[in-house]
């Protein structure tokens, strides 16, 4: 699949890379979308942490968040766009506190006038 890179506002010098779940590699900045299939709270190293599993059919990634045993808003069966860095845990792709946003889901066929 095809990779967009853009120098980010924070960091020209880093490229943010939007990409499929499939094509992560530890290190890069991502930004991927995908339906959120799985959660789970979770202690991690002693402290309370939660586990979203992202997956846009090529792969999954998991988002972990620490400090927190949810994420309001966060649920099984949204889409969700998270970008973060892609590091590597329990021999899993994660990224670790990401930035996200819940996609709005578009009106059902049953709903249009």
């Amino acid at each position: 699949m095809a990779q967009l890179e853009r120098p980010t506002a924070a960091r020209p010098d880093r490229r943010e890379v939007v990409t499929s779940t499939g094509d992560i590699r530890p290190q890069d900045h991502v930004r991927v979308t995908g339906v959120i299939t799985s959660k789970a709270a979770l202690s991690i190293s002693g402290f309370p942490g939660c586990r979203y599993t992202l997956g846009d059919g090529t792969a999954e990634v998991d988002l972990l968040f620490l400090g927190r045993v949810l994420v309001a808003g966060l649920d099984t069966g949204l889409t969700c766009i998270a970008e973060g860095t892609a590091t590597v845990r329990d021999g899993a792709i994660v990224i670790w506190n990401p930035r996200y946003d819940v996609v709005a889901a578009g009106p059902a066929d049953g709903d249009r006038l």
